[in-house]
């Protein structure tokens, strides 16, 4: 299929894909190539956990390591996410290029810099136990109820029985579950909010991960509270929420979205295409 399209350009995300790329480099010598890398491949397979044999985890890292270290020799360009990805591949044929949010992912300027209230709490995500909602309701029984603090829950209830034991637990008074929205609303969400709740377990692959959430959040002048793999219990949430009360962060708009970025892949694109056709 990809020798039928006669591009000019070939950017793939896979590494299994680097075949196809080695493949097109023996067709279509001309032709640009680009290898885009949005995770450390090789370390999320040396630390995957979902393999039913863990043994499988080194050999199949070796053989990530491989492809990518093959494919110096056959991509023209590559793109990485982040510095961490970046050094993977040879710094002078490599791009990074972050992945914002779109414009239109982001709040209007009048709604992230409007007043919002003091203790307003937001969790945006598919309810399953894996994300620990649980302990972001249970912690609201922690906080003074003077303070007034109200939690947002925005997302389907992916597990029926979960979503009823969330409904049951003693502070759920103060819980308002919205259900599905759509993507465009999220941000009117966030920029009513205080701080947001984000149940991420931040080790291995995830250490330097740029997690698009956290540029809406910004934008949005949202603080964001995460519930680690260290937060044992409801106390720990509580206590970031207390503290989440704080000058509400800011972030250049300008910068952290995608239109940004985009000009990174359209100039690498120029200048490929125009090296690939210069004569001789």
């Amino acid at each position: 299929m990809a020798l039928r399209e006669q591009a000019d350009v070939y950017h793939v995300h896979d590494p299994e894909l680097l075949l196809v790329l080695l493949l097109l480099r023996i067709c279509r010598p001309k032709s640009v190539l680009i290898f885009d890398s949005h995770e450390n491949f090789r370390r999320h397979a040396r630390e995957n956990v979902e393999f039913r044999w863990p043994w499988l985890r080194y050999p199949t890292a070796w053989a990530v390591v491989a492809l990518e270290t093959a494919a110096r020799f056959f991509c023209s360009a590559f793109v990485a996410a982040n510095p961490s990805i970046a050094r993977n591949f040879p710094s002078d044929r490599t791009v990074e290029v972050s992945n914002f949010p779109s414009r239109e992912q982001l709040p209007p300027r009048s709604l992230a810099e409007a007043s919002r209230p003091a203790a307003n709490f937001v969790f945006v995500g598919r309810i399953v136990p894996e994300q620990r909602v649980h302990l972001a309701i249970k912690a609201l029984a922690l906080l003074p109820k003077s303070l007034a603090v109200q939690l947002t829950i925005v997302g389907p209830a992916v597990d029926e029985a979960y979503h009823s034991y969330l409904r049951s637990l003693p502070a759920s008074e103060r819980v308002r579950f919205v259900g599905r929205v759509a993507p465009a609303d999220v941000a009117g969400y966030y920029a009513q909010a205080t701080a947001a709740i984000i149940p991420i377990e931040v080790h291995g692959n995830l250490e330097d991960a740029r997690p698009n959430k956290l540029f809406e959040l910004a934008a949005a002048r949202c603080h964001s509270q995460g519930v680690g793999a260290a937060d044992a219990d409801d106390r720990a949430v509580a206590g970031r929420g207390a503290a989440a009360r704080s000058e509400r962060p800011r972030a250049d708009r300008a910068y952290i979205q995608l239109g940004h970025e985009a000009t990174k892949l359209t100039d690498l694109y120029d200048r490929l295409t125009a090296r690939s056709t210069a004569p001789n």
